[in-house]
């Protein structure tokens, strides 16, 4: 639920608070979290800094091989 409004904020709600607050219960949730880790990924190319940050901290989190490799993908 929570990773298809992440997917819907950037559509239909374009404020980078909405996307930052989604990103960051996401990673408060990890277990049930990772199914989000694709749209976490892509909100890491988000437009705003504190996005991409939440994004990246829910990653952290959430450490499933996944989440871990994208967080090697984007330390280069």
């Amino acid at each position: 639920m929570l990773s298809e409004a992440l997917e819907d904020a950037n559509r239909l709600a374009p404020s980078w608070a909405r996307r930052s607050q989604i990103a960051q219960a996401l990673g408060h949730v990890p277990a049930a979290a990772a199914p989000a880790v694709p749209a976490l990924i892509k909100a890491m190319n988000d437009s705003d800094d504190e996005v991409k940050r939440e994004a990246r901290e829910a990653l952290e989190r959430i450490g499933t091989p996944e989440a871990r490799a994208a967080l090697g993908d984007h330390s280069r």
